[in-house]
């Protein structure tokens, strides 16, 4: 659940910048809002798991890396580009 989660927020954030080089930072903090959450998870009396936030990660990062592939093929000529009619 926690990989699935943080890869479609970070798959939106991603597409929303447009692949630009700001979404990394906006990844990163939901990656840091994750390790927040799992810190005062452990203050409030839940079980704090080192490996939610391993799963956090590599959810974020997955979108991330999906959002920029989705982006480049989309904009890539080879998908838009100028087809001469026959």
């Amino acid at each position: 659940m926690h990989f699935t989660a943080y890869f479609i927020l970070s798959l939106l954030v991603t597409v929303a910048l447009k692949a630009r080089p700001r979404s990394l930072l906006a990844v990163l903090g939901l990656i840091a809002a994750g390790g927040v959450l799992e810190i005062v998870q452990g203050l409030i009396g839940r079980d704090a798991d080192i490996f939610d936030e391993l799963a956090n990660t590599l959810g974020a990062s997955s979108g991330w890396i999906l959002g920029w592939v989705l982006i480049a093929l989309l904009t890539s000529r080879v998908l838009v580009g100028n087809r001469s009619p026959l």
